[in-house]
């Protein structure tokens, strides 16, 4: 083979990979542009080591988010409005897709008013939405940093006379990875009076998500 053949090939293969580069950068676009609700970041992001526990009183930690995508919500079992909404969201989410779909997807519920949610209290409160949806807490020493690496706030409002108290919490929808990295996010709960949510579009977006990525 000729020096000159041999630099054809090499420009050739060359100009085959670049092609094939830009082929799937492209798909890639496409794809990232037909979500409707869910918006996914340039570029996953790691997490920091954490460490809580579960609704069976199991460690959960960075491996419990390897092998699936995940949803992650932070809220408490006592909030009267926000979450509970958002979760018969999630189930009603969850409940349009496949069963196989539904085996590569988790929803968490994180709680951040540990001192009233314990492992008995949150695996009663998810069940009762959905038999698959986990709830993890931990001390805020252990919930404020993997909140904030997410980009999370809470924080604990006045008690009444009684010793009831609120918990301010973000309302967004965390997605992680199968790899463990944070990849996007997707608005939290329309509250009342609001009537509508799309369900159907987020379905939409997960199932994509689930194919292509």
């Amino acid at each position: 083979m000729s020096k000159n053949t041999r630099t054809a090939l090499l420009l050739g293969f060359i100009a085959a990979a670049i092609a094939v580069i830009f082929f799937w950068q492209a798909v890639s676009m496409q794809q990232t542009a037909s979500l409707k609700e869910i918006r996914l970041f340039p570029n996953a992001l790691a997490l920091p080591k954490f460490s809580l526990l579960d609704e069976s009183s199991r460690e959960f930690n960075n491996d419990s988010l390897l092998g699936k995508w995940t949803l992650l919500f932070f809220g408490y079992t006592h909030c009267p409005d926000v979450c509970p909404i958002t979760m018969s969201n999630m189930a009603a989410i969850v409940a349009k897709l496949t069963p196989a779909q539904q085996q590569n997807l988790q929803v968490v519920l994180v709680s951040v008013d540990p001192e009233r949610d314990s492992a008995s209290d949150l695996k009663t409160y998810v069940e009762f939405f959905n038999k698959n949806f986990k709830g993890v807490t931990g001390t805020h020493e252990q919930i404020q940093p993997f909140a904030k690496s997410l980009g999370a706030i809470y924080f604990k409002g006045e008690e009444d006379e009684k010793g009831n108290y609120p918990v301010d919490h973000s309302s967004k929808i965390f997605l992680v990875n199968p790899k463990g990295l944070r990849a996007g996010l997707l608005d939290g709960q329309i509250i009342p009076p609001a009537t509508s949510y799309p369900l159907d579009l987020i379905a939409e977006d997960l199932i994509n998500i689930l194919k292509h990525y």
